[in-house]
C-alpha cells in the first residue's frame, strides 16, 4: 500500500515588491496551475495565498478568486492562512501576531466562505511561545519541516503522519514538510515522485512555494510546456498518487506521537543566518557528511543558526525591526486601533528583514516598502515634535529618536554618533536606508564545483562561480561618517562611540577624543533643516572628510553638484564645492545639502553582490557622498545643512 500525499502550494509576493513581479508569477505560475488542475477531480490539495497577494489578485484578476472558490466548494482545495502579511509570527508582539492571523481568517471567510483549521509557517519557523495564540485563534495544526522533528530526536526515516504537542496544556497538532518530496516535486520526474510513495505508508506531506511551478528558473518549460503538472496529473487519476486534505486526516487518523520541537527553521536557513565564516564552515562540513554517505545518520546533531541571528548578522535588519517593534509598544501604549495598525502590519512582512537564497534584504525596493509603512503607522501615534533618548534598537545603549514636521531622524551616539535613518515625513521615505557591503559565506564558497543537473534544477543546485571576492566595507554605513588622515595614518570614526555631552529637543552635541585629537558634533534640529557642525582640533596636522550614505531608490537618481549633473550610478568627483542637490523619482522634492566652505567632492556609488535565485545579482544601494577639506591644519570648524525642500 503506498502513502497518501497530503499537497499544498504557498504562494507569496512581498508587501514593496514590482508590480510586474506580481503580473509575472501570476501568468507563469498561479493561474497555469489552477486551470490545470480545475478538471483534475481526483486531485485534492491545500492553498496558502499571503495577504499582499490576496489584495492584489482581487484587485487585479478576480477571476482567479472565482475559480479557487469554485474548487474550495467542490471541497477539493483547503485552506490555511498564515500572519495576513507574512510576518515571522516568532518575531513580532504577540499582539499583533493574534491581529494578523484573525484578519486572514475573516479575509478567507469573507471571500470563500471558509473557516481555516490550518496554519502555513512562514518560514517554518518554530518556537513555542507562538503555540498559545495560534490556539487562542482557533487554529489547529501547522505545517512545518521535518526537519523540527529530526531536532526533537525522531529518526528522519520514521516520521510520517502528523503529531502533537502543547504547551502549558495547549495543544497544537503538526504536519511534517517532507524533505525528499520538497526536492523531488517539481523537480524530478513523476515516477520518482511516485517511486518515494509506493515504498512507504501513511501520511506524508509535500508543501512548497507555488513559483516553483513557474516562476523559479527553468520550471515554467518544464511543469507545463514539458508536461510536469500533466503526467502527475495523470498520475493522481489513474491512483499511482493518491491525495487527501489535511482536515481529513485530523479527522480520521490519531497522531503519530508527541513531539516538542525546539527553535528551527527549515535546514539551509541555519546556514544562512549564521555568520559568513561559520556558514563557509558549516556548510563544507555539511558537504563532507554527504560526501561520506553519513549527512542523514548524522543530521539529528547538525543545526546551524536560527533566524533571530538575522538581526545580528544584518545591523540593518535589526534596526527596522526594532523600530516595528517599537511603533507597535506606541500603538498599545496609546491604544490606537483601526486601519492604521494595517501600515504596522505591512511593515512586518519578513523578507527585508533577512537574506538567503533571495534577495531579501539586499533588495532596496522591499526595504523602501517597511520604511514607508512604519512611517505612516509612526504618524498615526505620534505628534509631529516629539523627542525621545533611549535604547530604540535593544543594544544596551540610548539613542535620540527625533520627530520634526518634516523628517524623523535616529541618532546613535555609539555608532560613530552616525544618523541611521532620516525619513521625510511626506514621501514616507527614508534617505538613509542603506546597506553595508560586507562578506557573505556564499561569496566564499563561489568556487565550488559545479553540482549534478537534474532535469530541471533546483535554486539549491544552481552553480555559481565567483572569480574575486567583492569589496567590504571597513565601517557600518550611514550618515556622518567622519574621518581623520594624518601624515602616517588615516583614523574612520564610522564604529567608534561618541561621549553624548548636551541635548535638548533642538540640538544633540557629542564629541569623540582619542590618540591627541578631538571631533565635536552637533546636529541642530530645525523644521525643514539639520544642520551639522564640526569642530576638529589635533595636536598634529591633518586633513578632514566626511561622508553622507543617501539611498535615492534608483541608480537612474541624479546629483547636481555646481555646474555638473550626473546619475547617482556614476563616480564623480569635483573641487571646491558648496552644495550638492539630489534629485529623485522618490523624492517628492529635492535634497539639497550646503556647505558653509568649499571642499572636495566625491560621489561614490555603492553596489552589493548578493546570490539569487539565478545566481548573482550585482544591486545599487545608495551612493556615499563624501566631502573633504584638504588644508593641512590642526583646527577645523564646519557646518553642513541638508535641508529638505517640496515639490
Amino acid at each position: 500500500m503506498s502513502a497518501v500525499l497530503l499537497f499544498g502550494i504557498h504562494c507569496h509576493q512581498p508587501v514593496g515588491n514590482f508590480d510586474f513581479v506580481f503580473e509575472k508569477a501570476y501568468e507563469k505560475a498561479y493561474e497555469p496551475f489552477i486551470r490545470a488542475v480545475m478538471d483534475a477531480v481526483d486531485f485534492r490539495f491545500s492553498v496558502h495565498i499571503t495577504g499582499a497577494l490576496l489584495e492584489w489578485i482581487k484587485e487585479n484578476r478576480a477571476e482567479f478568486f472565482d475559480a479557487l472558490g469554485r474548487l474550495v466548494s467542490d471541497n477539493r482545495v483547503e485552506l490555511q492562512v498564515s500572519g495576513f502579511y507574512e510576518p515571522i509570527l516568532a518575531a513580532i508582539p504577540s499582539r499583533d501576531r493574534i491581529e494578523q492571523i484573525e484578519m486572514a481568517k475573516e479575509f478567507v471567510k469573507k471571500e470563500f466562505g471558509a473557516q481555516p483549521r490550518g496554519l502555513w509557517l512562514t518560514e517554518r519557523i518554530w518556537d513555542t511561545k507562538i503555540l498559545k495564540d495560534l490556539v487562542a485563534c482557533g487554529i489547529e495544526y501547522v505545517i512545518l519541516d521535518d526537519y523540527h522533528l529530526v531536532c526533537s530526536g525522531l529518526e528522519k526515516e520514521e516520521i510520517k503522519g502528523y503529531y502533537i504537542t502543547e504547551d502549558e496544556g495547549k495543544t497544537l497538532f503538526l504536519f511534517p514538510i517532507s524533505e525528499e518530496l520538497r526536492y523531488l516535486i517539481p523537480f524530478r520526474d513523476v515516477p520518482e515522485v511516485v517511486s518515494f510513495l509506493e515504498k512507504r505508508e501513511g501520511f506524508y506531506t509535500i508543501y512548497d512555494d507555488g513559483e516553483k511551478f513557474g516562476i523559479w528558473p527553468g520550471t515554467y518549460s518544464w511543469v507545463y510546456k514539458r508536461g510536469w503538472l500533466k503526467r502527475f496529473l495523470k498520475a493522481v487519476d489513474e491512483g499511482a498518487v493518491k491525495c487527501a486534505l489535511f482536515s481529513e486526516v485530523l479527522e480520521n487518523t490519531p497522531p503519530t506521537s508527541r513531539v516538542y520541537p525546539p527553535i528551527a527553521s527549515y535546514f539551509e536557513m541555519g546556514e544562512w543566518s549564521l555568520p559568513a565564516e561559520l556558514a563557509a564552515r558549516f556548510h563544507a562540513f555539511v558537504e563532507e557528511l554527504k560526501a561520506s554517505s553519513r549527512f542523514y545518520e548524522l543530521l539529528p546533531f547538525v543545526r546551524g543558526g536560527i533566524w533571530h541571528n538575522f538581526l545580528v548578522k544584518y545591523p540593518e535588519a535589526n534596526r527596522m525591526h526594532k523600530r516595528m517593534v517599537w511603533i507597535s509598544r506606541k500603538f498599545e501604549e496609546k491604544k490606537v486601533s483601526g486601519s492604521e495598525r494595517r501600515f504596522l502590519f505591512k511593515a512586518q512582512c519578513n523578507d527585508a528583514y533577512w537574506h538567503g537564497v533571495f534577495g531579501g534584504l539586499y533588495l532596496p525596493h522591499l526595504r523602501r516598502a517597511v520604511y514607508s509603512n512604519l512611517s505612516r503607522a509612526e504618524d498615526a501615534v505620534l505628534d509631529s515634535h516629539a523627542f525621545f533618548h533611549e535604547d530604540v534598537d535593544c543594544d544596551g545603549k540610548r539613542e535620540f529618536l527625533v520627530r520634526k514636521p518634516s523628517y524623523t531622524l535616529w541618532i546613535c551616539p555609539h555608532w560613530g554618533g552616525q544618523i541611521k535613518e532620516f525619513t521625510v515625513k511626506d514621501w514616507h521615505y527614508n534617505l538613509v536606508d542603506v546597506l553595508t557591503r560586507r562578506l557573505e559565506h556564499y561569496h566564499i564558497i563561489a568556487h565550488q564545483k559545479e553540482r549534478q543537473k537534474a532535469e530541471v534544477a533546483s535554486i539549491h543546485e544552481i552553480p555559481r562561480d565567483l572569480k574575486e571576492l567583492p569589496e567590504v566595507d571597513s565601517c557600518d554605513r550611514g550618515a556622518f561618517i567622519e574621518r581623520l588622515f594624518f601624515e602616517d595614518k588615516r583614523l574612520c570614526l564610522g564604529d567608534e562611540e561618541f561621549v553624548v555631552e548636551d541635548f535638548s529637543s533642538s540640538f544633540v552635541r557629542l564629541r569623540c577624543e582619542k590618540e591627541g585629537f578631538e571631533v565635536k558634533k552637533s546636529y541642530i534640529f530645525e523644521d525643514e533643516r539639520v544642520s551639522v557642525l564640526y569642530t576638529v582640533s589635533s595636536s598634529r596636522p591633518f586633513m578632514f572628510e566626511t561622508e553622507i550614505n543617501i539611498n535615492p531608490g534608483t541608480p537612474d537618481a541624479s546629483i547636481i553638484a555646481g555646474e555638473k549633473r550626473f546619475k547617482a550610478s556614476i563616480f564623480k568627483e569635483v573641487r571646491s564645492l558648496k552644495g550638492v542637490i539630489m534629485h529623485s523619482p522618490f523624492f517628492k522634492g529635492e535634497l539639497l545639502i550646503k556647505l558653509d566652505k568649499p571642499l572636495r567632492f566625491f560621489a561614490v556609488p555603492i553596489f552589493t553582490l548578493s546570490q539569487s535565485e539565478k545566481g548573482f545579482d550585482e544591486i545599487f544601494q545608495e551612493t556615499a557622498l563624501i566631502f573633504k577639506w584638504e588644508d593641512s591644519a590642526s583646527f577645523l570648524e564646519l557646518k553642513i545643512d541638508v535641508e529638505v525642500v517640496h515639490a
